[in-house]
């Protein structure tokens, strides 16, 4: 029986789903989240060892299979929906060249891309056609690679979160109303926009849930510990008793908001007006209490939690944390979709 470990190192937690590929499909063996020990991958060669050890300990203590598809951050990435005239593919190899040069602050002999021709007609404008481009610095990608194989790890991929995310989040079946989704993390927040599968646009701002632990603890005047505590306790929830807390977050979250409603703009100007129909939420921040009911109500808009979509079954020693891993769909959605990547 073949295994592969999706794993997703976050500046908040180490997130890694085991899964058994099946001819029946996938079966969850195991799944774990542990404290990570750096803060971002730009961390010092000390923080990065005491990565390298933490994720060899998981391993190795847990018998995970030792074949790994990760992620790199979006934050790292740089992404872009290009229009462009219709050509064809060897036609467009040579244009995004130079269409990149334009977009990218470092030589283009520097970087890896990936491009994807978007499947969306727009009669409106029958010469041209839009390409999805991501790319990302050699450098990153080597010394994410390596600091991964120095924990005996082979990796097989590396993928962007949001790719990843989908496989789990949504059903390839059935056609979704067009969805931003937001991806809640310790360091920033992610936003992608889909539509009919395609990401449209996406972008990566710095409010995270650290932003919000930092906004409990000087407002109230709680140590970090204290204040994360309590920001996952209450949240934004309207507790007379705790109103607080509630008070402290909501700065913050409005920010987020601002930065949802420009998103929101900018996607519906450039191709219909109130094309967004919904949100949908994941990452660590995603279960704050009270998230989704401030959003729904400010943004008027549909909002939910990620959960799980498609088939996936458990193995005998999972069937007993079948709920508590649906419950934790949001923090592991990118590491189980990273598992499912097809091989």
């Amino acid at each position: 029986m073949h295994k592969i470990v999706g794993l997703d190192i976050g500046s908040y937690a180490i997130k890694a789903v085991e899964l058994n590929l099946t001819k029946a499909g996938f079966e969850l063996s195991q799944f774990h989240v542990i404290p990570s020990p750096i803060s971002a991958l730009e961390s010092d060669i000390s923080e990065l060892t005491a990565l390298s050890e933490s994720l060899s300990q998981l391993f190795t203590t847990n018998k995970l299979a030792t074949t790994v598809v990760t992620t790199i951050p979006d934050k790292i990435l740089f992404s872009y929906v290009l229009e462009l005239p219709r050509m064809t593919e060897k036609e467009l190899s040579k244009s995004l060249e130079f269409e990149l040069a334009q977009y990218i602050p470092m030589p283009l002999s520097e970087v890896s891309v990936a491009h994807q021709i978007l499947d969306i007609s727009d009669s409106t404008k029958p010469d041209t056609m839009e390409v999805s481009v991501v790319a990302v610095p050699k450098t990153v990608v080597s010394k994410y690679i390596k600091l991964i194989e120095n924990s005996s790890l082979a990796v097989t991929a590396v993928e962007n979160q949001i790719t990843s995310a989908l496989r789990c989040l949504t059903d390839p079946q059935i056609q979704l109303p067009t969805t931003m989704f937001l991806c809640l993390g310790a360091s920033g927040t992610d936003f992608s926009i889909v539509h009919q599968s395609s990401v449209r646009f996406t972008r990566s701002i710095t409010i995270g849930g650290h932003v919000m632990t930092r906004a409990v603890a000087e407002k109230i005047g709680f140590e970090e510990a204290l204040a994360e505590e309590y920001k996952r306790t209450y949240g934004l929830l309207p507790l007379p008793q705790e109103g607080k807390v509630r008070v402290a977050l909501v700065p913050p979250t409005e920010a987020l908001i601002t930065e949802v409603r420009r998103a929101q703009t900018f996607y519906n100007t450039r191709y219909a007006p109130d094309s967004i129909k919904r949100i949908m939420l994941f990452g660590g921040g995603a279960s704050m209490p009270g998230l989704v009911e401030y959003l729904a109500t400010s943004l008027e808009m549909e909002v939910e939690v990620g959960h799980l979509s498609g088939s996936l079954t458990f193995s005998k020693e999972m069937l007993d944390r079948e709920a508590q891993f649906k419950s934790l769909m949001p923090i592991l959605s990118v590491s189980l979709g990273l598992a499912m990547r097809p091989m």
